[in-house]
């Protein structure tokens, strides 16, 4: 999905950021879903952006040149020092997964392939890593978890 940001503070307020979406990659009722997961988490307590409404009371979700827009606060934060993509861990991360497929015995096969239908359900964030996730840069406290477009359940 391509985003882009900017800042609306002229109109909005200091603290927010619009989000469009290019049009034809997700639905309204994705759309939709996903803001309202988001406002979920952020109603109980988790550390995601909040939706905005608009001033004048229309629904959070608007087009602007048939592009699904939404206001979201602004969140501050920086990646967490040892999350950083070093050119080591990215060859770990590469040379790790042909290694454990290549030692996978038939059982360990069998396992993967029916293992999700023991698990339990729900909502998947699907794009978690380190840019995704920002940190207060002098406490290290969680201060948001971002980008829930990939979202499925």
């Amino acid at each position: 999905m391509v985003r882009l940001r900017c800042r609306m503070k002229q109109i909005y307020g200091e603290n927010t950021d619009s989000r469009f979406d290019r049009p034809g990659l997700k639905d309204i009722i994705e759309i939709k879903y996903e803001l309202e997961f988001m406002n979920y988490l952020y109603e109980n307590g988790l550390q995601v952006p909040k939706i905005i409404k608009p001033r004048n009371n229309e629904e959070y979700l608007f087009t602007i040149d048939d592009n699904y827009c939404v206001l979201m606060e602004y969140c501050h934060g920086v990646k967490h020092v040892n999350t950083a993509n070093t050119p080591d861990r990215e060859l770990w991360q590469v040379t790790s997964i042909g290694q454990f497929l290549d030692n996978a015995d038939i059982n360990d096969q069998v396992l993967m392939k029916n293992f999700e239908k023991y698990l339990p359900r729900g909502c998947i964030h699907s794009d978690m890593h380190d840019d995704n996730i920002l940190f207060d840069d002098e406490s290290k406290t969680l201060t948001a978890v971002l980008d829930f477009d990939d979202m499925y359940y």
